[in-house]
């Protein structure tokens, strides 16, 4: 694959030796090289860039959607907390119509009084 052309100058026309022309060829195989490692060092930056984007948009999802769901489930907790220190009259009826179950398995405090 050809990628340009190196073009050397010289005030006079000559040949060139063998020895010449092999450093020529080596010359020219690095510098493509360093053109190759320049394209796949540009896309690797834009690559990276885009991931950050990406995890910048992930980063603020979750903080919304934790910010979001904090509210509700601490409100449900606090709940779920009086009901287990205070049930209400409701449910003392259902556990005194519940005779011989084994309450262990139920919440701390559900059927006291």
């Amino acid at each position: 694959m050809c990628q340009g052309t190196l073009c050397v100058f010289s005030d006079e026309p000559r040949d060139l030796t063998p020895d010449q022309l092999r450093i020529l060829d080596v010359l020219a195989k690095q510098v493509v090289e360093l053109l190759e490692l320049q394209h796949r060092t540009t896309q690797l930056d834009r690559a990276y860039a885009e991931l950050k984007e990406s995890n910048a948009k992930l980063a603020s999802f979750a903080g919304r959607v934790s910010h979001d769901l904090r509210i509700p489930l601490t409100t449900i907790l606090g709940y779920v907390e009086l009901v287990e220190d205070d049930p209400p009259d409701p449910i003392r009826r259902l556990c005194r119509k519940v005779p011989g179950k084994d309450r262990s398995q139920w919440p701390p405090h559900a059927c006291d009084a």
